[in-house]
C-alpha cells in the first residue's frame, strides 16, 4: 500500500504534512535493540515508506524511530516513578497532543494484535480505538476519533 498517497488523500491539508525518508535497517534494529520490540505489519510498511510524518501545524502525526524509542523509554520511566504495574507492554507511534499516545500492544517483542489503542498515563489506562492502522488514520484525520 502507498501510505503517503493514502494519508495525503485523508488529510484535509496535505500540504502541511512532511514525510521523512524511509526507515533504514539500522534504525529498525535500533528500535528492536532499545525496546525489545520487532516492528511488523502496517506500521513496518508505513515506516519503510516514511520514518515519521510531521504535521507542520500540530506536530507529529507518526513518530520517527527516535521518537518511538523515546516514548517507549519515557513510558517505562513513568511507570517506575509511579510504581504502577503496566497493564500492557505498549509501543507508541503517535500522540493526540494532550499527553495521551496511540499505540500497539506487544508481548515478547511482537505485536499481538492489529488493534490501535490510546494510553492515558495519569490513569494508567488503555482503550482500543481502532481495529487497525488504516482505520485509525481515517478516523483520526477526519476528526471522527475523539480522545
Amino acid at each position: 500500500m502507498d501510505w503517503r498517497s493514502v494519508l495525503r488523500k485523508m488529510h484535509s491539508d496535505y500540504n502541511n504534512l512532511t514525510f521523512f525518508d524511509p526507515i533504514t535497517e539500522q534504525e529498525l534494529n535500533e528500535i528492536k535493540n532499545k525496546t525489545g520490540v520487532e516492528i511488523s505489519g502496517d506500521l513496518l510498511e508505513l515506516l519503510q515508506q516514511t520514518n515519521g510524518i510531521s504535521e507542520n501545524v500540530t506536530g507529529s502525526l507518526i513518530f520517527t524511530s527516535n521518537q518511538i524509542i523515546e516514548y517507549y523509554k519515557e513510558h517505562l520511566d513513568f511507570l517506575k516513578e509511579t510504581e504502577n504495574i503496566p497493564l500492557y507492554e505498549l509501543l507508541f507511534f503517535s500522540g493526540n497532543g494532550c499527553g495521551e499516545n496511540f499505540c500497539f500492544i506487544v508481548k515478547d517483542g511482537k505485536f499481538i494484535t492489529k488493534e490501535i489503542g490510546i494510553y492515558y498515563p495519569m490513569e494508567n489506562e488503555y482503550r482500543i480505538v481502532a481495529p487497525d492502522l488504516m482505520t485509525w488514520a481515517k478516523d483520526w484525520l477526519s476528526g471522527e476519533l475523539k480522545t
